[in-house]
């Protein structure tokens, strides 16, 4: 085998250990995003839940003030 055989050889291995890497990388990357995208919607669902308990409130308290007679 020649140096050129024995170099050539290695860098087959790290083209192979980079892409290893890449593909890793790339897996990871896209279940971090699926991560933040849960969480965001489970923010936004909460948001929501609380923007429409305080439009309740504020419906009830307009009410409540028309039937005390504006007190």
């Amino acid at each position: 085998m020649t140096w050129f055989e024995t170099f050539d050889k290695a860098l087959d291995i790290i083209e192979t250990g980079t892409m290893f890497v890449l593909v890793i990388t790339s897996m990871t990357l896209v279940v971090l995003q699926y991560i933040v995208d849960e969480k965001k919607a489970k923010n936004q669902q909460k948001r929501a839940a609380i923007a429409d308990a305080a439009a309740k409130a504020a419906e009830e308290r307009r009410l409540r003030g028309e039937e005390d007679g504006g007190l």
